[in-house]
């Protein structure tokens, strides 16, 4: 109980972190339907980052999987980025909409990476350089 309203105060207040609650599967096996997550608010993403953006009717989960000035899988074809793009893609990549279907995202677009999934158990969010199929990006 104390972790708990510990984690409500830290939320509530000036800091650069949010909450996020994993819908779909695009994302298994490293996260699954109704996972939370804590997000830290930053456009400031690397390379196989998990980060949370705006679509035009709701929010996204996906992996960072090309960045401004590489080539990015856009609507099934390789693009090069503008300065401010990003192509993301789910983990799992048959249950995924993303980057192949609606095009790069800008920055201003981006909520945050995520770092901890803290439901219903706790882990590291670590930045990764090849897809769960083993597939580089």
């Amino acid at each position: 109980m104390a972790i708990s309203s510990a984690l409500q105060r830290l939320l509530e207040s000036n800091w650069p972190i949010a909450r996020y609650v994993v819908k779909g599967g695009s994302m298994l096996p490293l996260l699954a339907e109704g996972d939370r997550l804590l997000l830290l608010k930053t456009r400031r993403v690397r390379l196989g980052d998990v980060i949370v953006f705006r679509g035009d009717r709701r929010h996204y989960l996906k992996r960072v999987s090309a960045l401004p000035g590489q080539m990015g899988m856009c609507w099934g074809t390789a693009i090069p980025l503008d300065a401010g793009e990003y192509c993301v893609l789910g983990d799992n990549l048959a249950e995924s909409t993303d980057s192949r279907q609606f095009g790069p995202i800008s920055a201003d677009r981006i909520v945050g990476r995520a770092i901890l999934k803290y439901f219903p158990t706790i882990a590291w969010i670590e930045s990764r350089s090849q897809m769960s199929d083993g597939n580089s990006f």
